[in-house]
């Protein structure tokens, strides 16, 4: 069936594989999933402190719910680039949900495809760089483990190694022309 993920193949050939571009596409919105649920679940903690979300597993010894509640929650105040309590002040799930909204909206900005490229790596390492450092915060500070939050870290290690074949990919492409 033909669809997003799809192109036509020449006669007698197999179908070309989804591009890079594409495969990014299908990250962000698992990201967007993820964030939106994190969000969900910090709301209703909040609202109800007795809430219990499905990713706190008590026997795994996993607790999403007290990992978003904490400090580190909100990186960008633990980490003094935004005043406590400002308005800039967003839980990591809401800079997530930012993150993957324009990882979607990047390929139709009006710029050349060299520019989204290095564009879209720059944010995924910056991504990727937070979550390495959220992923140190929770084994090693917290001592916890949060299911949503490693799965988070697996979405953007995606996105950064699919941006990276898409960026080689362009060069390599321009350096042909």
């Amino acid at each position: 069936l033909p669809g997003p993920l799809s192109q036509p193949a020449p006669e007698g050939r197999p179908p070309a594989m989804p591009s890079a571009s594409a495969w990014i596409s299908v990250a962000a919105g698992v990201g967007i999933c993820l964030a939106t649920y994190a969000l969900y679940v910090e709301y209703m903690h909040a609202a109800d402190e007795t809430f219990q979300a499905g990713c706190d597993i008590e026997w795994l010894g996993a607790s999403c719910s007290s990992v978003f509640a904490s400090d580190y929650g909100r990186m960008m105040s633990k980490l003094g680039l935004v005043s406590p309590g400002s308005s800039l002040d967003l839980p990591n799930a809401a800079n997530g949900l930012i993150f993957y909204l324009a990882v979607l909206l990047l390929p139709s900005i009006p710029a050349s495809s060299a520019v989204r490229e290095a564009v879209m790596l720059g944010a995924a390492l910056l991504s990727a760089a937070a979550s390495a450092y959220l992923g140190y915060v929770l084994a090693f500070v917290l001592g916890d483990f949060c299911v949503v939050c490693v799965s988070t870290y697996a979405v953007n290690a995606a996105i950064l190694g699919l941006a990276l074949s898409d960026f080689l990919s362009g060069r390599a492409k321009a350096k042909r022309s």
